[in-house]
């Protein structure tokens, strides 16, 4: 049920948590699957901890391929940030913001209780952390190309394929990175961390993480939050009319300034 909706924020209860119910079902297919998720302390990068809240830091660490439990493994970083309540709720835990102090200090349900802010495998502070330094260097290419031509697009699928080759060529299986193992990551948390329930909050392209969830472990999750949600079926949402004109302008204040002209001829 829809319970509120503001501005860019969508808010679903899926019961109510602040009140004890019998017919609040556990969930029974919340086990893993022939490995046991593990959880390890690391040390927390500066940025989290300049909003004067204690946290902790830790690496999930599951197989990449579940199919596969003997093989490689990744860690993903979870960082918590406990509750002040004496008798803590369940824990929020948030998906697809930084792991910064403005993404603690805009949380406003540590009262409630813990604030958990979940990487995402493959991302900066994951292992391996999949990075594409070809669509770096095709930067030049794009801005010299309207914006989603063909001939943009091109360049695109030209860097992101030559990336993909490299980390294949690498031992990444590309294969593992997607939605779906985004949900089961979240899940193996929720099993190292013992959680029975669980808040989400979702921003953005992982949107739709809590409704696979929803659907595969409805015992499990109390209430959603989708901020800025990205319809499934949504291209990149940029206005390209706005963007080329916002660049152009960019551009142009370069070429009227002369130390910037000078240091960016191109």
């Amino acid at each position: 049920v829809i319970i509120a909706a503001a501005a860019a924020t969508t808010v679903f209860a899926l019961r109510d948590s602040g009140h004890e119910q019998d017919d609040i079902p556990d969930s029974p297919a919340l086990v893993g699957a022939g490995y046991t998720p593990v959880l390890e302390p690391r040390e927390c990068p500066a940025t989290s901890t300049a909003a004067g809240i204690d946290v902790r830091c830790l690496d999930l660490v599951v197989p990449e391929d579940r199919d596969d439990t003997s093989g490689r493994q990744v860690r993903i970083m979870v960082l918590v940030a406990p509750s002040p309540a004496r008798d803590p709720g369940d824990p929020t835990l948030v998906l697809g913001v930084g792991f910064n102090s403005r993404s603690l200090n805009q949380s406003d349900v540590r009262g409630y209780g813990d604030t958990v802010i979940f990487g995402r495998r493959g991302d900066e502070f994951s292992s391996p952390e999949l990075t594409c330094p070809e669509l770096s260097a095709a930067g030049r290419e794009f801005f010299a190309l309207p914006q989603n031509s063909p001939e943009y697009n091109q360049v695109f699928v030209n860097a992101a394929a030559e990336c993909g080759r490299r980390l294949a060529g690498d031992g990444v299986d590309l294969d593992a990175y997607g939605l779906n193992d985004i949900v089961l990551d979240v899940r193996d948390l929720a099993l190292a961390m013992g959680w029975q329930h669980i808040n989400i909050e979702a921003h953005w392209d992982v949107s739709r993480v809590p409704a696979l969830l929803a659907a595969r472990y409805p015992g499990l999750l109390r209430s959603v939050v989708l901020v800025d949600a990205k319809p499934p079926n949504e291209g990149s949402g940029v206005d390209v009319g706005a963007y080329n004109g916002a660049v152009e302008a960019y551009v142009a204040a370069c070429r009227a300034d002369e130390a910037c002209e000078r240091t960016f001829p191109d």
